[in-house]
Order: C-alpha cells, then structure tokens, then sequence
C-alpha cells in the first residue's frame, strides 16, 4: 500500500494525474538504485546469506492478510475473537499441528524445543491476523492454549491406548510407539493413578466435581447468556450457577458449588445494598457493579493450585479473555494506549487517503 507522507508533494502535480505522480516516484527509485552494485559485481565474500524465514512480528506486517480472522484480546474490532472461545477455529488449528508438525512424542507441549514451538507459532500466523502491538499477548495466550490441547490430547490418545486401539486417525504414525513406551512407564502410571483419584476425590462428602456447560467453553457460554440478557453481560456469580445446573432438573448437583452458590449470593445482596446509592442505571454504572461483584467471588473462593473453583476454563484464559480474572493491569493499560495510537494512525493513514483522491481523479480507492 502506497502512503503519502508529505502532503505538500501533491501540490507540485495537482494539474497532472497519480499516474503521473506515480511515475515521477518510480524514476527517483530507479536513479537511486542505478548507482547499487548488482550481486555478480560484489565479491562473493561479502554476498549476504540466504534470508532466514521471517520472524512472527515481520510476518503479521506483511499485506494481504486482511481475509485471515482477526485476534483482539478484548474483542473491539468487528468479527475479532480470542482464546477461549469455541467454534473460532484456533482449536482446529492447532489440532493440525498436532496432526502434521508433531515430530517426536513429547510428554507436553513445554517438551518441545523451542524451534518447534516458534515453528507453530508461526504457523498459528499464517491462519489468523492481528495488531503487530499485540504479538506479546498472542504469543503469551498461544503457548498456553497450545499448552492446553497438547494436553487434552495426549489423554484422549492415552485412553485409546488403554482400551486396545491403534495411533489416531491423523496422528503421525511415527510417534506413536514414543507414546505408547512413555504412557508405560511406571512414573507415568503412578502420576495417572494420581490424577484419576484427585479428580474423583468426593471432597469431603460432597461428592465429584460436576458442570453442565457441556462442550462449550465458559468464555463462549457468557456470550450466549449476554445475548439471552439482551447485551447485558452476566456476573460471575451468575456464571457459576448457570454452568453448574442441570438443565433437566434446575438444580446443581455439585454439592461444594450448591454451597458456593448460596454463599455468593448472599454476598452479592449486600453488595448492591451497599452499591444502590450510587447507582445511575447508566452502563457504566452496570459495568462497575458487575466488576464488584466479580471481585468480591474473586476474593470469596480460595485458589485452588492457582485456579478459581467454579469458573472452569476462565482459569485458562490467560488472564486477557475476561476482565474480571485479569491479572495484568500494566499489560491492559499498554495495550488501550497502544489501540488508541492505532486508530489514530488509521484516521491520520484515512485524511491522507482522502486527500490524495481530492488531487487525483484517477487515485485507486481500494487503498
């Protein structure tokens, strides 16, 4: 995309055409470039080696990428998504990876050297568009999403080897022996064996943890109860009990959360007793209500190794999904400063445009 960075330069051809301008630009370029030694004159010890591939943030530069789906940690551009949410296609995504780029058979993801992942990573690009500012965030939500699947994989794998079954459909060949040998070995039986009992502790008497969201993610089920609301975005406490009730009986057969529940609630009472004064009924008086109430679940439940009960994959949101669990306010205000320097770049970047079609009859418009 050709920008104009000096406006007055047009005044010069205001009574010609952009061809012409165009064409005065290409002549400069190419006087500039006639006084550059052409490779054979150079002698070979100081030719430069082959370009290595480009890095992730040179890529995400490149044009034509604006039919790829565009990533936004907080989702404010038209049709942008995250992770965390389902049917988006970054779950497919990596499932190829897993299918086509797996090389070895790495316990997890963390296993990998770091080339491979960097290799996914940049393969992740070629699929999906965003703001080069927000390539740290990506990369950071990547390799913990990535993380994840490699996981929630690799005991979908390991079940199919403990019932008898042959390597997965799609899966290299190659590594599957790799799997099988490491899913044997005694250390990783008695780390199973472990992992099996955590998951079906009765807690106490409380019974196994059970939610009813079903296959859809936490990120993806607030969506859908802000549509049910009417644009008006669920609180946390809301989200608990909708994703832990059974459909079929209205009621929350997780004993702790049924509990939990009840708790929070009573909370949240005294909390808008507390918050009616002040409110307005404006939305952003509905937004700061619901960010009390999400700090006060926040503070109400106890981590549990480092995740909230109750909120499901919210814990793995990467602390950039959903604002009540984030936990990077330095990132957050970088990132609103850096977006408010982008979309003034993009009126500047459109002023310019303008301008230039006002000179030139002939100005392209799919610029």
């Amino acid at each position: 995309m050709y920008v104009l960075t000096n406006c007055e330069e047009v005044l010069e051809f205001e009574r010609g055409s952009y061809q012409d301008f165009r064409r005065s630009e290409d002549r400069s370029n190419n006087q500039a470039h006639s006084t550059t030694p052409s490779p054979s004159t150079v002698p070979e010890s100081q030719q430069s080696t082959a370009r290595p591939p480009m890095t992730v943030e040179e890529l995400v530069q490149q044009p034509g990428r604006t039919l790829l789906r565009r990533l936004h940690p907080k989702r404010l551009e038209k049709g942008s998504t995250w992770f965390g949410y389902t049917k988006n296609g970054i779950s497919k995504s990596i499932l190829r990876m897993l299918h086509g780029m797996l090389k070895h058979p790495y316990p997890t993801y963390s296993d990998m050297p770091s080339d491979d992942r960097e290799l996914w990573f940049r393969t992740f690009a070629h699929e999906f568009d965003w703001d080069t500012v927000h390539t740290p965030l990506v990369r950071v939500a990547f390799t913990r999403y990535a993380s994840l699947k490699y996981s929630d994989h690799m005991n979908a794998w390991k079940e199919k080897w403990a019932e008898g079954k042959e390597c997965p459909k799609g899966l290299n060949p190659d590594v599957w022996p790799g799997f099988k040998q490491y899913w044997g070995l005694p250390d990783t039986a008695r780390t199973a064996e472990t992992n099996s009992k955590n998951r079906k502790s009765q807690r106490g008497g409380k019974g196994m943890a059970v939610h009813n969201a079903g296959s859809t993610s936490f990120l993806s089920r607030i969506d859908e109860l802000t549509e049910k609301n009417g644009g008006v975005e669920p609180d946390f406490v809301e989200v608990i009990e909708d994703t832990h009730t059974n459909k079929k009986t209205g009621k929350i057969q997780d004993g702790y959360i049924a509990g939990l529940v009840e708790t929070l609630k009573k909370r949240k009472t005294e909390c808008l007793t507390q918050l009616s004064q002040n409110d307005d009924g404006s939305s952003s008086s509905n937004v700061f209500v619901r960010e009390k109430i999400n700090r006060m679940v926040l503070e109400e439940i106890p981590l549990k190794r480092g995740r909230v009960v109750g909120l499901g994959s919210l814990n793995q949101s990467n602390g950039c999904s959903y604002s009540g669990l984030s936990q990077n306010s330095e990132i957050f205000a970088e990132l609103e400063e850096k977006d408010k320097e982008i979309l003034a770049l993009k009126e500047q970047n459109k002023k310019i445009l303008d301008f230039m079609r006002s000179k030139f009859s002939d100005f392209p418009d799919d610029l």
